[in-house]
């Protein structure tokens, strides 16, 4: 496996009277693995995704990485749909693609493959207002990861999911990274999810947030869930409410 990014001591403070959120965290994303972030919220979580993905750049510490942040080979999707209400689930999907003058053709294909890898072909020429928060979020997914990048950071990706769909979408994210060769951060507040979708699982503490625990899933065998629970509840008595 490869190292496609590595953060030293990354701490960030708003301002000077202001305390600070992030604290010293250390992390290392490998190529075919998928690392799964579980704090209580407030902590932190999206800060640090806006610093690794580039966007956030004031900040301590340092980041090493072998793709450019920000970037095509970046695929940030925040909690936030964020898709344009004029443009129809097909042309919201292909922006990024637009944007980087890929051919029509291709652009064509890939909005089709990704819409089918997240059950959503038949709404193609739908708009926005005609979808439920689930399928939005959805369609946030394949936009994501129709740039086929070597980076994920997905911020609650299945959030707005019910369990089928989640684990259906869960499926896919898992070959997407394997098919791909390339490395996810997800942050979610589902013990359960992070379990079944990690390699890795990382343990943040409340502000200012430290990884309090670094876990390997497959290393944990059938305890993988008590450990992991266990290991958010002594974090922070919050982890109760991600159980």
């Amino acid at each position: 496996m490869t190292t496609l990014l590595k953060a030293n001591n990354i701490s960030k403070t708003y301002g000077l009277d202001e305390p600070p959120v992030l604290d010293n965290i250390s992390l290392y994303l490998e190529s075919n693995t998928i690392t799964c972030l579980l704090g209580a919220s407030g902590c932190g979580k999206t800060t640090l995704l806006n610093i690794l993905s580039g966007i956030d750049t004031e900040y301590q510490g340092e980041i090493e990485s072998i793709i450019e942040r920000p970037g095509p080979d970046v695929g940030y999707m925040t909690q936030g749909n964020e898709l344009l209400p004029w443009r129809d689930v097909s042309s919201n999907v292909a922006i990024g693609l637009e944007f980087h003058k890929t051919t029509q053709p291709i652009i064509d294909q890939r909005v089709e493959d990704y819409l089918s890898l997240v059950h959503l072909s038949s709404y193609a020429q739908h708009y926005p207002k005609a979808l439920s928060g689930g399928m939005r979020q959805r369609v946030a997914l394949a936009r994501t990861l129709v740039m086929e990048p070597k980076l994920l950071l997905l911020d609650e990706p299945l959030g707005s999911l019910d369990i089928v769909g989640r684990r259906r979408l869960g499926t896919a994210l898992k070959n997407y990274v394997r098919k791909y060769d390339c490395s996810a951060l997800v942050v979610t507040h589902s013990v359960e999810e992070a379990v079944y979708l990690g390699d890795r699982v990382n343990i943040l503490s409340p502000r200012p947030a430290k990884i309090v625990d670094d876990i390997e899933i497959a290393a944990c065998g059938e305890k993988a869930y008590t450990t992991v629970l266990s290991a958010l509840l002594k974090a922070t008595p919050e982890g109760q409410n991600a159980a």
